[in-house]
């Protein structure tokens, strides 16, 4: 096993370097290149499961400069790239609510889902 690849695993967790499943997941993760392309990856990027909206722009966002995009160039480009947060989104309410919605800047929409999130941990924590 190279120096790289034994010291990668040294800071893994006990559990995973002993549970050979999640050993193989996490390194297929992190050394295996898939096949798609870059502008492929973006353009067919879904939600994760229970992964937060918030999260899923930031992923999408280094998806975008990755696949040579670059929606802060152009209004055109910056609402196609928001058309297709919206579109990939596994919460259909949010989808509904945020297709209304006309975004002149990417931080406005990520102002919106901080606010979402943060009444949603108010309503748990509460």
């Amino acid at each position: 096993m190279p120096p790289a690849v034994r010291n990668w695993r040294g800071q893994l967790s006990k559990r995973d370097r002993q549970d050979w499943t999640r050993l193989s997941k996490l390194f297929k993760r992190e050394y295996c290149k898939s096949k798609l392309s870059e502008a492929e990856r973006y353009y067919t990027m879904t939600q994760r499961k229970r992964e937060k909206a918030l999260a899923f722009l930031y992923r999408l966002n280094l998806a975008e400069e990755r696949a040579g995009v670059y929606f802060r160039k152009s209004s055109k480009k910056r609402e196609q790239h928001l058309r297709q947060f919206v579109r990939n989104l596994s919460d259909e309410s949010l989808k509904e609510t945020l297709q209304s919605y006309r975004f002149k800047k990417v931080a406005d929409l990520e102002y919106i889902l901080k606010q979402r999130e943060e009444l949603r941990q108010g309503a748990t924590g509460a």
